[in-house]
Protein backbone atom coordinates (compact mmCIF):
# COMPACT_ATOMS: atom_id res chain seq x y z
CA UNK A 1 0.00 0.00 0.00
CA UNK A 2 2.87 2.33 0.79
CA UNK A 3 4.35 1.52 -2.58
CA UNK A 4 1.20 2.55 -4.41
CA UNK A 5 1.00 5.77 -2.40
CA UNK A 6 4.63 6.53 -3.33
CA UNK A 7 3.95 5.94 -7.01
CA UNK A 8 0.84 8.14 -6.92
CA UNK A 9 2.82 10.92 -5.20
CA UNK A 10 5.62 10.75 -7.80
CA UNK A 11 3.12 10.78 -10.68
CA UNK A 12 1.27 13.74 -9.14
CA UNK A 13 4.50 15.72 -8.82
CA UNK A 14 5.51 14.87 -12.40
CA UNK A 15 2.13 15.84 -13.85
CA UNK A 16 2.03 19.07 -11.86
CA UNK A 17 5.41 20.10 -13.24
CA UNK A 18 4.19 19.43 -16.77
CA UNK A 19 1.96 22.50 -16.61
CA UNK A 20 4.60 24.83 -15.17
CA UNK A 21 6.54 27.01 -17.57
CA UNK A 22 10.13 25.92 -17.82
CA UNK A 23 13.11 28.20 -17.86
CA UNK A 24 13.04 30.65 -20.71
CA UNK A 25 15.97 30.57 -23.02
CA UNK A 26 17.26 33.49 -24.99
CA UNK A 27 16.03 33.49 -28.56
CA UNK A 28 18.60 34.35 -31.14
CA UNK A 29 17.37 36.19 -34.18
CA UNK A 30 19.29 35.38 -37.30
CA UNK A 31 18.98 37.87 -40.07
CA UNK A 32 19.82 36.87 -43.57
CA UNK A 33 20.92 39.11 -46.38
CA UNK A 34 19.04 37.01 -48.92
CA UNK A 35 15.29 37.24 -49.18
CA UNK A 36 13.46 33.97 -49.12
CA UNK A 37 10.69 33.35 -51.64
CA UNK A 38 7.26 33.09 -50.05
CA UNK A 39 5.40 31.77 -53.07
CA UNK A 40 1.91 33.25 -53.34
CA UNK A 41 2.70 36.11 -50.96
CA UNK A 42 5.54 37.33 -53.19
CA UNK A 43 2.82 38.59 -55.53
CA UNK A 44 2.08 41.40 -53.09
CA UNK A 45 5.66 42.52 -52.52
CA UNK A 46 6.93 45.86 -53.78
CA UNK A 47 9.52 44.22 -56.05
CA UNK A 48 6.94 41.94 -57.64
CA UNK A 49 4.61 44.90 -58.25
CA UNK A 50 7.40 46.87 -59.92
CA UNK A 51 8.32 43.86 -62.07
CA UNK A 52 4.69 43.41 -63.17
CA UNK A 53 4.39 47.09 -64.04
CA UNK A 54 7.65 47.01 -66.03
CA UNK A 55 6.51 43.90 -67.91
CA UNK A 56 3.13 45.48 -68.65
CA UNK A 57 4.75 48.72 -69.82
CA UNK A 58 7.11 46.81 -72.13
CA UNK A 59 4.16 44.92 -73.62
CA UNK A 60 2.22 48.16 -74.19
CA UNK A 61 5.23 49.77 -75.87
CA UNK A 62 5.66 46.74 -78.14
CA UNK A 63 1.97 46.82 -79.12
CA UNK A 64 2.14 50.57 -79.78
CA UNK A 65 5.20 50.04 -81.99
CA UNK A 66 3.37 47.36 -83.97
CA UNK A 67 0.33 49.64 -84.31
CA UNK A 68 2.49 52.50 -85.63
CA UNK A 69 4.00 50.11 -88.20
CA UNK A 70 0.51 49.06 -89.33
CA UNK A 71 -0.64 52.68 -89.64
CA UNK A 72 2.51 53.61 -91.59
CA UNK A 73 2.04 50.62 -93.89
CA UNK A 74 -1.61 51.48 -94.58
CA UNK A 75 -0.81 55.10 -95.37
CA UNK A 76 2.01 54.21 -97.78
CA UNK A 77 0.86 52.23 -100.86
CA UNK A 78 4.40 51.04 -101.63
CA UNK A 79 4.85 49.56 -98.14
CA UNK A 80 1.42 47.95 -98.40
CA UNK A 81 2.36 46.29 -101.71
CA UNK A 82 5.56 44.96 -100.14
CA UNK A 83 3.58 43.61 -97.19
CA UNK A 84 1.01 41.90 -99.41
CA UNK A 85 3.76 40.39 -101.57
CA UNK A 86 5.51 39.08 -98.49
CA UNK A 87 2.48 37.79 -96.54
CA UNK A 88 -0.15 37.37 -99.22
CA UNK A 89 -3.46 39.16 -99.33
CA UNK A 90 -6.23 36.99 -97.93
CA UNK A 91 -8.99 39.12 -99.42
CA UNK A 92 -7.79 38.52 -102.99
CA UNK A 93 -6.43 35.05 -102.41
CA UNK A 94 -7.64 32.60 -105.03
CA UNK A 95 -7.65 29.77 -102.48
CA UNK A 96 -9.95 31.65 -100.14
CA UNK A 97 -12.36 32.43 -102.98
CA UNK A 98 -12.43 28.78 -104.05
CA UNK A 99 -13.19 27.67 -100.48
CA UNK A 100 -15.96 30.25 -100.20
CA UNK A 101 -17.52 29.18 -103.51
CA UNK A 102 -17.36 25.51 -102.48
CA UNK A 103 -19.01 26.21 -99.13
CA UNK A 104 -21.76 28.26 -100.74
CA UNK A 105 -22.42 25.50 -103.28
CA UNK A 106 -22.51 22.90 -100.49
CA UNK A 107 -25.02 24.89 -98.47
CA UNK A 108 -27.23 25.50 -101.50
CA UNK A 109 -27.22 21.83 -102.50
CA UNK A 110 -28.15 20.87 -98.94
CA UNK A 111 -31.20 23.13 -99.09
CA UNK A 112 -29.84 25.58 -96.55
CA UNK A 113 -30.37 29.31 -96.74
CA UNK A 114 -28.70 30.96 -99.61
CA UNK A 115 -25.51 32.80 -98.75
CA UNK A 116 -24.50 35.68 -100.93
CA UNK A 117 -21.43 37.78 -100.93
Amino acid sequence: MKFIASVVAVVAVQSASAFVAGPQCQRTIVSSSTQQSMGLFDFFSEDARKEREARKQAEVEEQEKMQREIIARRSNPKKMEEYEAKNGNEATSGEKKRVWDYECASYQSAGALRYER
